[in-house]
């Protein structure tokens, strides 16, 4: 059963400036384990990691914002070419992301198992 669908639009610019400012909203956004990745990557790198996630856990949590999700406790990882994110047992995320040179985009369907 669906329990929602959560969509969100980023103009990568945007994050480039951040990265290029601070670090913080890389620290209040991401995982330790999403941070370590991050370290790693160059600036322009850094600003599509960034927006990806940034997307990707903005359409997780109007999918499931009667739960009220943490970023921080929301990790991005890839399997197979795919995005995915463990979240809670009992709901499956399908995600689904798209980018230009300018824009992200990024989808999220909440399912309810069993």
């Amino acid at each position: 059963m669906v329990v929602g669908i959560g969509i969100d639009v980023v103009q990568l610019k945007r994050f480039l400036t951040l990265v290029e400012t601070s670090d913080c909203f890389a620290k209040r956004l991401l995982t330790s384990n999403e941070l370590n990745s991050y370290w790693k990557l160059n600036n322009n790198q850094r600003a599509n990691f960034l927006a990806v996630h940034w997307t990707l856990k903005e359409a997780i949590y109007k999918a499931t914002s009667h739960i009220k999700p943490l970023f921080t406790k929301l990790e991005i990882y890839k399997l197979n070419n795919q995005y995915r994110c463990e979240f809670i047992q009992n709901i499956n995320l399908l995600l689904s992301v798209s980018y230009t040179n300018c824009h992200v985009s990024a989808i999220c369907l909440a399912q309810q198992n069993g």
